[in-house]
């Protein structure tokens, strides 16, 4: 109003169309609004605009939400949840990435900074960049959700046909759901680890509780019904694994629960192979040294008779002489060679 008076806003003035589903406004009062032909801001006395099959996936935007850090969420009831950032540019986020539904009918965001939105599938949020579903696990009477009041502790939403239900944010908080991580199951090359989640006082089903694990620091899994993982080859020495359970809510437990286990490596590296192993070849090099030493002692001694042997034959003086089975002379000492003229051996 200006003035006292409505001021009329449309396409003549810059709006993208007059047909408006949707509007909220940023801490430095710019405006979004959601219409039949994309989303337009007005900030700063200039229009800005996106558009279907340009920046967006469908014209029509029935819901928007401006978040704390300065972007807007927004949803057609085709395309899952869209997201437009401070610089502009358009991601959306769909069942695949872990919405509840396709169809989003509502966004809202609360002074917690959690996200709400209400789809034909149930009731959703994203939490520190959790995302989480509220259904039958919290007590939703029906799937089709709209609209919805975020107030403090209570979140309350609209049924297509079971009236209004409220949510206690506050119990969701407490109650966070509990890991058992059991013993590991180890196999020749393999280790099988497993878990259980469950939630005090069966706030959550066990079946409908999600998990997301890590091993040894490396990155977390993504949150998944699955209770266990086999290792192949894990690898000899110290291991660990560590497991989140998250709640209702899309809080968890940041230490969750933890595991450290060993696992033995290859048969070669186990001390019961490699002491009896290296003492053998401790053995054999001692014994292969000794036979070296032997076989060096034995020639040296074998040179030192056949010296001496030949000092006294070319010493002595006799003749002597060495024949073969045919009666060839094959040596002849030096005197035997002076005394009978010949001249050599």
């Amino acid at each position: 109003m200006d003035g006292g008076r409505f001021e009329k806003w449309g396409q003549a003035g810059g709006l993208i169309s007059s047909q408006v589903y949707s509007m909220d406004q940023e801490a430095d009062e710019a405006l979004w609004f959601g219409t039949a032909r994309g989303i337009a801001r007005w900030k700063h006395g200039q229009w800005t605009h996106w558009r279907k099959h340009v920046e967006l996936a469908d014209g029509v935007v029935n819901t928007v939400a401006v978040d704390a850090e300065g972007g807007l969420w927004f949803g057609d009831r085709r395309n899952g949840l869209g997201r437009i950032t401070a610089e502009g540019s358009v991601k959306y986020f769909t069942t695949s990435d872990g919405l509840v539904g396709d169809a989003v009918w509502e966004v809202k965001q609360d002074r917690q900074g959690v996200l709400w939105y209400a789809t034909s599938s149930g009731l959703g949020g994203r939490r520190n960049g959790t995302w989480f579903r509220l259904g039958a696990n919290a007590g939703m009477p029906d799937e089709a959700i709209w609209p919805i009041d975020v107030d403090g502790d209570s979140v309350c939403v609209g049924t297509l046909n079971r009236g209004l239900v409220c949510i206690n944010r506050a119990q969701g908080e407490k109650d966070l759901p509990q890991v058992h991580i059991k013993a590991p199951q180890q196999e020749p090359g393999r280790v099988r680890l497993s878990w259980t989640a469950h939630s005090l006082w069966g706030v959550m089903p066990e079946d409908q509780i999600e998990t997301r694990y890590r091993l040894n620091d490396r990155p977390w899994s993504d949150w998944s019904l699955q209770r266990q993982i086999t290792l192949e080859e894990p690898g000899g020495g110290e291991h660990h694994l560590q497991v989140q359970a998250k709640g209702m809510l899309g809080n968890f437990q940041e230490a969750g629960a933890r595991l450290m286990f060993a696992v033995e490596g290859p048969f070669y590296f186990r001390p019961t192979f490699q002491i009896p192993v290296g003492a053998a070849l401790l053995l054999a090099a001692g014994l292969a040294a000794t036979l070296r030493r032997r076989k060096q002692l034995y020639q040296r001694s074998l040179a030192a008779s056949e010296a001496r042997f030949r000092a006294l034959i070319e010493n002595s003086w006799d003749a002597i002489a060495l024949l073969d089975a045919e009666g060839r002379r094959l040596y002849m000492s030096p005197f035997g060679r002076a005394h009978n003229g010949l001249s050599r051996p």
